[in-house]
């Protein structure tokens, strides 16, 4: 094969990976919860929406707390200060958080990995 051929060749298949990817990545989605069930979820990546009632900026992290509104479970959410988020949010705003459930001195957060505002 020549050298153009090979080069087309690469070039369809690496646009199909990216439409492939972005189509995987719009559809799959995290599944929301219970936050009144939080304990049973402990490990799990989850999602859920809420309204932040409470915020503590610190030098390495930010926490948050939420307040699910299906199910009326208050929850902290921790974020660490890096590349990944450049996101500011405030009391009373309403937000979307991926992330995983984890128990931290007896009590159950989230750390966040990804946030989206409503």
């Amino acid at each position: 094969m020549n050298e153009n051929t090979l080069l087309k060749i690469s070039l369809a298949i690496s646009i199909i990976g990216i439409i492939g990817l972005y189509f995987t990545a719009e559809y799959s989605s995290l599944p929301e919860f219970n936050s009144s069930e939080i304990r049973s979820h402990i490990g799990q990546e989850v999602m859920i929406s809420g309204v932040v009632t409470n915020i503590y900026s610190g030098e390495k992290i930010d926490k948050f707390i939420l307040k699910d509104e299906r199910y009326g479970g208050i929850i902290p959410v921790i974020l660490f200060k890096d590349e990944r988020y450049n996101t500011t949010f405030s009391i009373g705003q309403k937000l979307k958080v991926s992330g995983e459930i984890r128990e931290y001195n007896n009590n159950v957060e989230i750390i966040g990995y990804t946030i989206r505002k409503e």
